[in-house]
């Protein structure tokens, strides 16, 4: 039974900032009237690719689930194995460099996407999850029904 679940996506600015730079290159060699036909379609997939990216969280009663990257990659965590988790508040660009699905020694693997609250699980084995979340209120009632400890 899912008791909580996320959909998350890249900030639009970065699909803006991508544009502007795709705009400013294009004039760029259209100046030097040097116009390459192999720069057009991996500037044109990438764009596409960064528009559709999106990540889902999904916690039920075996654990916690995530769909990245267009859904391709699938990760399970056990919630039998977990120790603890705590709620914090970040900046993407100051703790992890950016958005996605980014390392940190500090917060494990992390699922950054388009919110600064994220929650850290810990589990038995020392290593962290991290996810950036919405809705803050609705995950600490899930994971209260699932007498989990947080932070």
């Amino acid at each position: 039974m899912i008791i909580f679940k996320e959909k998350h996506k890249l900030p639009k600015f970065i699909l803006i900032i991508y544009m502007i730079q795709y705009v400013v290159l294009t004039l760029y060699y259209l100046k030097m009237d040097v116009m390459p036909v192999y720069y057009h379609f991996p500037a044109i997939i990438i764009g596409v690719l960064l528009f559709i990216c999106r990540c889902k969280l999904i916690l039920n009663d075996n654990g916690i689930l995530t769909n990245s990257f267009f859904y391709l990659f699938k990760r399970k965590y056990d919630l039998k194995n977990t120790d603890s988790c705590k709620f914090d508040s970040i900046s993407a660009l100051g703790d992890f460099g950016g958005w996605g699905i980014r390392y940190s020694k500090k917060y494990g693997w992390s699922y950054i996407f388009s919110s600064d609250d994220i929650v850290t699980f810990c589990f038995e084995n020392k290593k962290k999850v991290t996810f950036s979340i919405q809705n803050i209120a609705k995950l600490k009632t899930a994971l209260t029904n699932l007498d989990i400890y947080f932070e």
